[in-house]
C-alpha cells in the first residue's frame, strides 16, 4: 500500500513501513504483459495526480558489444515471429531487428 503524508510517500510492505521523499516505480511495459508488466505504476500516478506521459508503444534495445554487433547487422530490417524466455517467463511475438551502432 502507498499513502502520501507530510510530504511524504509511505510504503507498507512484507516488512514495515519505508519513508522517502520521492518514490521511482518500475513496473514494465504494457504491451507484454506475459512478462508480468502490469498497469500499477499508472494507477499510482492517477491516485496521487502526478503528471505523467500518455501510455505509447515503445522498443526496447538490446545492446551488443562490437563482435557481436558486425555479425547481427546484416540482420537489420529481418522481420520473423520469435519465441522469447526469461527467468520463467515467455511470450510469443513478431520481432523486428533494427540494429544501429
Amino acid at each position: 500500500m502507498i499513502n502520501q503524508r507530510e510530504g511524504r510517500f509511505h510504503v507498507t510492505h512484507d516488512y514495515g513501513i519505508v519513508k522517502a521523499p520521492s518514490l521511482v516505480i518500475a513496473t514494465g511495459g504494457l504491451s507484454i504483459s506475459q512478462i508480468g508488466a502490469t498497469g500499477f505504476g499508472y494507477q499510482i500516478v492517477q491516485q496521487f495526480k502526478i503528471n505523467y506521459l500518455n501510455q505509447r508503444l515503445g522498443l526496447v534495445p538490446l545492446v551488443f558489444d562490437n563482435g557481436l554487433l558486425i555479425r547481427f547487422k546484416r540482420l537489420t530490417g529481418l522481420s520473423l515471429d520469435a519465441g522469447v524466455a526469461c527467468v520463467g517467463k515467455a511470450f510469443q511475438e513478431g520481432l523486428l531487428l533494427t540494429i544501429s551502432g
